[in-house]
């Protein structure tokens, strides 16, 4: 369990590297009890005034993302911290592996 545990760690630093490139600045938040996010933070577009807030959801799937990880993104905003409810907040689904069909 600890290298599964490990390896997904891993995966959220990555993603959390990558979109730093795109102008993501982001936290992770990964662990018990974090609801299924596993980064936070913000989006800096040159074209808006404001950041973007994002809440993203990592997910080092063996096959396609499937329907089920799409509604496990949109529980993720019950469990988002304050100012990371509601309207103007973006979310996420990365995965390895394209999406099944209905996706």
């Amino acid at each position: 369990m600890t290298s599964l545990r490990s390896s997904r760690t891993y995966y959220e630093y990555t993603v959390q590297t990558a979109l730093s490139r795109l102008g993501l600045s982001l936290k992770r938040i990964g662990g018990r009890s974090d609801y299924g996010i596993d980064l936070i933070g913000t989006w800096n577009l040159p074209s808006s005034l404001q950041p973007l807030k994002v809440l993203i959801q990592c997910k080092a799937l063996a096959g396609k993302a499937e329907p089920k990880v799409v509604r496990e993104l949109e529980g993720a905003f019950v469990g988002a911290p304050t100012g990371w409810r509601g309207a103007g907040v973006l979310g996420f689904l990365v995965s390895k592996k394209s999406a099944s069909k209905g996706v």
